[in-house]
């Protein structure tokens, strides 16, 4: 009768989590994770790699990183409910995800408001308007500033315009603001 013995070493799993910084998302913010991805205790394996998909199609590779307090940041374009997900994988293939649900609230509709400097000189008054724009985490593209119904006074990247019109006459300065997602 012949026997034999065979040790059999069980590698310890990665360990993975991921969490959301904050209680409260809204779309165009970026929200932070912070990630915790090491080896398992007393492993011979190493970190491979760490993706996080961000429940929205994207996804970005961070590589062979390990520790507690990894972070990245995502920003999202719409007000939804997304699983972002982390996966890990250690040298020696072994694969371990985890996964946060976070709620991520619409953006508030875009309003401008236009502030008024005005400073006499001779017969005509030098205007500076000003837009402002909220909430503050839209991005503006284009500011298209016109008067009396549509006259083009200026159009581009500023939020600034200066007029000179003659003193006492009255006009309508408006202006028409788009966001770089395309929002007016």
């Amino acid at each position: 009768q012949t026997s034999a013995t065979v040790t059999v070493r069980v590698n310890p799993l990665p360990t993975v989590s991921i969490s959301a910084t904050g209680t409260t998302f809204q779309a165009g913010t970026p929200v932070v994770f912070t990630i915790s991805a090491q080896p398992g205790t007393n492993s011979t394996a190493q970190i491979r790699e760490v993706v996080v998909s961000f429940g929205d199609g994207t996804s970005t590779n961070l590589g062979a990183v390990s520790g507690t307090a990894i972070t990245v940041q995502h920003r999202y374009d719409e007000g939804d409910t997304y699983n972002v997900t982390v996966r890990v994988t250690d040298t020696l293939g072994t694969v371990v995800s985890a996964a946060t649900v976070i709620v991520v609230l619409d953006q508030p509709p875009v309003a401008v408001s236009i502030a008024k400097a005005s400073q006499p000189s001779g017969p005509n008054t030098n205007y500076t308007l000003t837009a402002t724009v909220t909430p503050p985490s839209v991005i503006v593209a284009n500011y298209i500033w016109t008067r009396d119904g549509g006259t083009p006074i200026q159009t581009g990247g500023s939020n600034q315009v200066l007029l000179i019109f003659p003193t006492g006459e009255a006009h309508v300065v408006s202006v028409e603001v788009i966001s770089t997602k395309g929002a007016r």
